[in-house]
């Protein structure tokens, strides 16, 4: 005996396939409860059984080839009821037809989840019903669908997991910018037909603005959704989110949306300074590749990361080309131009800094020749475009790093050489890296020269600002378009230059970070001693120390008594009331080293940090930083004497300097910090104080400058 099981479509037939045995004979042996089904005529050639109830049916059936009959073989039918629904997913609105059998002619109740349905039709068969609205208790994503039966007895029908109730989707904003009560089109799928929201964020404001709904469309089908909105006042000008918002959930699109109030854009103006796109080979051809620059400011300073939400590369249809990774740099570095009509190389005395964001593009990219857009959105609102005409890959020449050398001459003036390669090129530029890859020297020469001297004082500055511990240099050959895009480089390796300048920090004696206290952490032991209630506040780096008729003493010791000297100091003045013809004495030893901040009759139009020396003959000599320093302000001030002049750099630059015609007194008095004595009622903090026994280089100077 064998069992066969079948499971079928209530009202649907099982069909037997006897067609190749002679004679067949079978019977029904259980019924569920009212059932009439029967078995059709087996002299058809496809006998069938077709279940008119829910439920179990057995039987048996044997079959005969004409000479022997089969060994009996028990059937068990089990009848269920099969649903096609459509759509399967949906939200507030969305129509939905269910299509089965034995639903009954009264009408029922469909549920999705814990939310009941408006039944619009209902058949035996079919089922037509909306969804009017979303209970709380009904999630988002999969729910059982539930068929409640009028005819008393039955079963509900139900259907686990059978819907999906999904949350809105935006798809287009048209336009994509505009002025506020400017009517924009939304487009996008199953928005609902209840209580659509729509909000737009500028980022700058505590919370969304709602904007007037001013019509709103469903498919209740195809769930396709059309919302016309008006663009709210209040808005920020710049890049704004858009956020859909129903019953069911929300969607929100980053910056899309440009709110332009015909105003000027919020926290600064970035600017597009420069860019390329070009192709750089190298002595290893699997190193070769495509690369974008883009380099900005901000209302002339360096920008942040964020101040630039995205970046695309479009060709000339308007087709964006994939860009594997941007990466934002801030790059600082003294960069050198040789002057070819007077054979010199001229540079400045601080370092250049750029903020840029690198674009590479994936590898094994083409990139053909033809007319492309640099698109940039920014935070603060602006859109960008510069478009250009790119000639196509060109692979240039590179300088052989075999043919590279670098040679130290006796005035410590840096000596680089090289062979040129042939080929066409337009220019040669050399760059010195420090032991991170960081670049801190830059110099722009002619394509004719394969020498080039870096004097002592630029590689002094050069070492002091990027504080080396190594150094590398390479070439690079490079192509411009007529219109100057640079679209081609050829780079050679990089190659090793024995670098044994001394450090920054060499010639340090004291060095009061005024975390708390008053030790010098030089490591010379010039610790002060406080008098008067010295207080601490934040400063530049930690805390710092605020004076207010208070002081620090440091006993004398000759290394505070350098022939040579730097000092350097932040200064932040937090309010002042001074008397006629006074200044608050920041530090002195003996006055000769007197720091002042004058304000007050006879300088009451302007007030400016002033550092003086006494000569040895009694001469007076003072450098001064510019007028009208800005009250509650972090203020950098190094002064430098190299034993003939005199310098005073305000915020890492050079401001004022002055000869001496004698020697810088020297003295045995206590270096004083602060000013117990000072007429009127001043508060000054003072931070990270260094004191050191030579003239530090501009690139140290700026480097203190930066360290914040």
């Amino acid at each position: 005996m064998k069992t066969k099981a079948f499971i079928v479509g209530l009202g649907l037939a099982l069909s037997l396939i006897l067609a190749s045995f002679s004679s067949a004979s079978a019977q029904v042996r259980t019924l569920p409860s009212g059932s009439t089904a029967t078995l059709s005529d087996f002299t058809a050639v496809n006998p069938f059984f077709a279940a008119d109830l829910l439920g179990t049916y057995t039987g048996q059936l044997i079959v005969s080839d004409g000479t022997f009959d089969s060994t009996p073989d028990s059937l068990t039918i089990v009848a269920e009821n099969v649903f096609d629904i459509d759509p399967v997913q949906g939200t507030i609105g969305t129509e939905l037809t269910i299509n089965g059998s034995n639903f009954g002619e009264k009408k029922g109740k469909v549920t999705i989840g814990t939310s009941k349905c408006k039944v619009i039709e209902w058949t035996d068969t079919f089922i037509r019903c909306l969804i009017k609205k979303i209970s709380s208790t009904t999630r988002t994503g999969l729910n059982d669908l539930t068929i409640k039966l009028k005819d008393k007895g039955l079963e509900p029908i139900v259907m686990d997991d059978a819907f999906f109730i999904i949350a809105p989707e935006i798809q287009s904003i048209d336009p994509d910018s505009g002025e506020p009560n400017r009517e924009i089109t939304i487009t996008g799928s199953l928005f609902g037909t209840k209580k659509v929201k729509v909000y737009m964020d500028d980022g700058i404001r505590k919370k969304p603005k709602k904007c007037k709904v001013t019509s709103s469309t469903m498919d209740s089908k195809t769930g396709n959704s059309v919302l016309k909105v008006l663009v709210p006042k209040g808005l920020n000008r710049g890049l704004c989110d858009v956020t859909v918002v129903n019953k069911v959930g929300s969607d929100t699109v980053d910056d899309a949306f440009f709110v332009d109030d015909g105003g000027t854009p919020a926290n600064g103006k970035v600017s597009l300074n420069s860019f390329y796109l070009q192709y750089r080979t190298y002595s290893d051809n699997n190193k070769n590749k495509y690369r974008g620059y883009l380099e900005f400011s901000k209302d002339g300073n360096l920008i942040e990361e964020s101040d630039i939400k995205k970046t695309i590369l479009e060709d000339s249809s308007g087709n964006p080309l994939a860009i594997s990774e941007t990466v934002f740099v801030i790059d600082s570095f003294y960069y050198a131009n040789w002057n070819s009509s007077a054979s010199t190389l001229e540079y400045q005395s601080f370092p250049q800094a750029t903020s840029y964001f690198a674009l590479f593009f994936p590898d094994g990219s083409e990139i053909p020749s033809g007319n492309y857009t640099y698109k940039v959105q920014t935070k603060s609102g602006d859109i960008l475009k510069v478009s250009f005409g790119y000639p196509g890959r060109e692979e240039l020449p590179w300088v052989d790093s075999k043919k590279m050398e670098a040679e130290w001459l006796s005035n410590g003036d840096l000596r680089l050489s090289w062979m040129n390669p042939l080929g066409n090129y337009d220019q040669l530029r050399i760059f010195l890296l420090d032991q991170d890859g960081k670049l801190i020297f830059l110099a722009k020469i002619p394509t004719n020269m394969e020498e080039l001297t870096i004097p002592s004082e630029l590689v002094q500055n050069i070492n002091d600002y990027g504080v080396p511990t190594s150094v590398r240099w390479l070439i690079e050959t490079r192509s411009y378009t007529t219109e100057g895009l640079n679209y081609a480089r050829g780079i050679s390796d990089e190659v090793d230059i024995p670098w044994s300048l001394p450090p920054a920090s060499e010639g340090l004696v004291a060095y009061y970070p005024f975390e708390r206290n008053a030790n010098d952490e030089s490591g010379n032991g010039n610790h002060g001693v406080e008098y008067g209630g010295i207080d601490y506040d934040p400063g530049v780096i930690g805390q710092a120390v605020e004076f207010n008729d208070d002081y620090i003493k440091v006993s004398h010791n000759d290394m505070l008594n350098p022939s040579e000297m730097t000092v350097a100091l932040w200064i932040y003045i937090v309010n002042f009331e001074p008397d006629v013809d006074c200044c608050f004495q920041i530090m002195r030893k003996d006055y000769s080293l007197v720091f002042n901040a004058y304000s007050g009759e006879p300088w009451n139009s302007y007030n400016f940090f002033q550092f003086n020396v006494a000569g040895n003959a009694g001469s007076w000599y003072d450098v001064s930083s510019p007028d009208n320093i800005e009250i509650g302000k972090w203020h950098h001030i190094a002064v430098t004497y190299d034993g003939t002049v005199l310098r005073m750099f305000y915020n890492g630059q050079n401001t004022h300097s002055t000869t001496m015609d004698e020697q810088m007194i020297r003295n045995d008095e206590d270096l004083i910090i602060g000013s117990p004595s000072s007429p009127g009622k001043w508060r000054i903090r003072v931070d990270e104080l260094r004191i050191y026994n030579r003239p530090l280089s501009a690139g140290a100077i700026y480097r203190l400058y930066e360290l914040r």
